[in-house]
């Protein structure tokens, strides 16, 4: 996370002047180069080559193809389907991660490099898919100068939009909340309700179905209700399960869990979908950058707080700060979005 911050900076202005097609190949190739590395030296000193290479990766990935989808539907007059396919690609993503850990995990066991070669592989292949890819900016060369004015312009544009600022706490809110949730709570919490620690991984397993099909409904439930109150939902639904958990301390609570998961999961096609929008169509990954960074930077420094609230005063009252946290803090997002201005 720490190196894919740093990248991002740099990265979303150098998508912008080359072209975010050409930043989605080279980002994609970064990111493979990455399980080649670990697969030939698996050392610390190797790791740390491939972290690198997968923090500049996926930095350069971070804006360009959310442009790159919109660039393509925008030429071929099918801008109306942006959220529906920034939807489905996300559910994609997520059953890729099930087939993944159901393929991956028997193949770590007998042998245990092998499937970082595969991800070289698999990561190549997707990277040989997208430079096929007809609809693109055409690639302009990058200089010192262009970068940083690039960088500056990016950067004012993003933190001048109260929307997208708005849209940004949100995701601060509920970023927090989820990784928290993720590497703190979730585990400990399923062992004190009464799930056995070898049906752990079948709960994630179930949870990440109901995010695969939640992000491919998303858009439908969005375009039913409307964006605004979809925006609340993202919220609401998260917060009343998380209090609902802090009360219930039984397997019943598992419901609670899915519908938490779900909550979070409906939040990232619509929010991305809306930031888009927003954003000016010459500096879209900059600006896409720009709020990855400082999104990152401070969920990084909120998270340790999280852990020690819940050593200090345990898992349940932690729940309802969590709680309290994704109604206030998410909630004050939603109101700079819907009155602040572009």
């Amino acid at each position: 996370m720490i190196a894919m911050s740093v990248f991002n900076i740099p990265t979303g202005a150098f998508a912008d002047i080359v072209g975010h097609k050409v930043s989605v190949v080279m980002g994609l190739f970064f990111h493979a180069l990455n399980g080649l590395i670990f697969y030939i030296y698996p050392t610390y000193n190797g790791m740390m080559i491939g972290m690198l290479s997968a923090g500049l990766g996926l930095a350069l990935q971070t804006g360009a193809w959310s442009s790159l989808t919109y660039e393509v539907l925008e030429k071929e007059g099918k801008i109306d389907k942006l959220v529906e396919v920034m939807s489905k690609a996300g559910a994609y993503f997520s059953l890729a991660a099930v087939v993944g850990s159901l393929v991956g995990a028997p193949i770590f066991k007998y042998a245990p490099r092998l499937p970082f070669l595969l991800f070289f592989i698999c990561i190549l292949l997707s990277g040989i898919v997208a430079m096929q890819i007809e609809y693109h900016k055409p690639k302009n060369k990058p200089t010192l100068s262009g970068l940083l004015a690039t960088t500056k312009d990016g950067i004012k544009f993003m933190l001048g939009s109260q929307k997208l600022m708005g849209l940004m706490v949100l995701t601060i809110a509920m970023t927090t909340s989820r990784m928290l949730m993720n590497q703190n709570i979730l585990q400990p919490y399923q062992i004190n309700i009464g799930v056995d620690v070898a049906l752990i991984g079948v709960t994630a397993a179930i949870i990440q179905m109901i995010q695969t099909g939640v992000m491919a409904w998303a858009y439908k439930v969005a375009n039913k209700v409307g964006y605004e109150v979809s925006l609340i939902i993202t919220v609401l639904a998260p917060a009343v399960a998380v209090l609902m958990m802090s009360q219930v301390s039984s397997l019943a609570s598992l419901g609670f869990i899915f519908v938490y998961c779900a909550g979070q999961a409906f939040k990232e096609p619509i929010a991305g979908f809306l930031a888009l929008k927003l954003m000016v169509p010459t500096h879209r990954a900059t600006m896409a950058s720009t709020s990855s960074v400082l999104s990152s930077v401070i969920v990084g420094l909120l998270l340790p707080l999280g852990g020690k609230t819940i050593d200090l005063y345990g898992l349940n009252y932690t729940l309802i700060l969590l709680s309290v946290w994704m109604v206030g803090v998410g909630g004050m997002g939603i109101a700079i979005y819907n009155y602040g201005k572009k």
